[in-house]
């Protein structure tokens, strides 16, 4: 064996180990990895503007004064230009039009209706007015709800509320017709002793800029803190909708199984044709999945674990949970039931058989399927057509 002076240096000498060069292919592999990540900037949307704070602002000129934390205003903030503003400002924004002049009365009332201290935003509110705000977080839920109030359109059947100059107070109402010329006609109950004498409904047309929620910021608190999970009931507290409009809606929606159970709102479903989809998909599983449970063709799935933690493999001829339990105890045969999808190849345990293909039964995935049967109007090839 032969040996360098390298191999036995000097006492008290450091040793430096020469490291192996590296490969020019992986190299350049490495360049090309890490100039293809992206730099990952913690952002928020502004809730005024809908600008994105950290990309049209960046963050340097922001101003930690527009980032708070809120259970309802999750991933969204002020950013440098409209925190200059206040609520107050903002409402009559919306509220008035180009050189209109109203009252001090109404605005006060207008401006408390939607916030209760207008002219600071609800993360500046003194510690003296939260009383145990801390505990629900609801400062900012009314003036959040106005916000994505204002996007929507009206429509008849709503209920809303606006001023009344000759009561000198806001009333509750409902909107009875949608005009063409933007304007609404609103009806309210009888309040006082004479309006009953003359009629039960009284009539109004009204411009779409005058029309507030219908629930004030007090009785707005009073409705969530008596609603489990504190919030306001199905259908009227915002979601953010997971469908093309990528915002906050009002209205009942749905949760798209197809979307990994996302929730859609109403406009995004009839956009998307959801209901047509999932229509489609029902028939395709109808009449080509396994829902009689025939028992030819079979494929191979993962039924248990050995002590190993080793996946135990069996044949199976159907997908559905109903086949999968045991008769005598009523549980499930293993921790996860794993198909292989034959138009894929990818593994999961979310997919159906196609009883009519080449005669034998093939397993595909929840995603496969989606990709050729949940579309609007899909012509089916039933058993017989196979069969030729």
């Amino acid at each position: 064996m032969n040996f360098s002076e390298d191999d036995f240096p000097a006492l008290g000498e450091k040793v430096i180990k020469k490291s192996k060069p590296v490969p020019k292919e992986v190299a350049e592999k490495v360049e090309a990895f890490v100039n293809s990540r992206e730099v990952v900037v913690n952002t928020k949307r502004c809730l005024l503007c809908q600008k994105v704070v950290g990309t049209e602002h960046p963050l340097s000129q922001a101003g930690m004064e527009s980032w708070f934390e809120s259970r309802f205003t999750i991933g969204e903030c002020l950013c440098k230009n409209c925190i200059k503003a206040n609520p107050k400002q903002y409402i009559l924004h919306k509220y008035l039009g180009k050189d209109e002049k109203i009252s001090e009365r109404q605005k006060t009332l207008v401006c408390e209706w939607i916030t209760i201290f207008p002219d600071v935003w609800p993360h500046q509110w003194e510690a003296g007015n939260l009383k145990k705000d801390d505990i629900v977080g609801l400062r900012w839920e009314s003036f959040k709800f106005y916000l994505v109030w204002l996007r929507e359109s009206r429509y008849v059947g709503e209920k809303v509320a606006w001023y009344s100059g000759n009561q000198r107070k806001i009333l509750n109402g409902i909107i009875k017709k949608v005009n063409d010329d933007d304007t609404y006609v609103v009806e309210r109950d009888a309040h006082t002793e004479k309006e009953k004498e003359m009629a039960t409904r009284f009539d109004k047309t009204i411009t779409k800029k005058r029309l507030l929620p219908n629930l004030s910021q007090k009785d707005s608190v009073r409705l969530i803190l008596d609603t489990p999970g504190i919030v306001r009931p199905r259908g009227q507290h915002p979601r953010l909708c997971h469908g093309p409009c990528k915002r906050y809606r009002l209205g009942h929606g749905k949760n798209v199984n197809m979307k990994s159970g996302l929730w859609h709102c109403d406009e995004c479903l009839k956009k998307e044709q959801i209901e047509e989809k999932d229509l489609s998909l029902l028939r395709a599983l109808r009449i080509k999945s396994d829902r009689e449970h025939r028992g030819f063709g079979r494929t191979w799935v993962i039924d248990s674990w050995d002590y190993k933690n080793e996946p135990v493999t069996k044949f199976r001829t159907c997908s559905c949970s109903s086949c999968h339990y045991h008769n005598s105890t009523g549980h499930m045969n293993s921790k996860m039931i794993n198909y292989k999808c034959e138009c894929c190849g990818n593994t999961s345990n979310h997919g159906w058989f196609d009883r009519t293909k080449m005669k034998e039964d093939h397993w595909e995935c929840k995603r496969c399927w989606g990709e050729k049967y949940w579309k609007p109007n899909v012509k089916l090839d039933t058993w017989d057509d196979v069969l030729g």
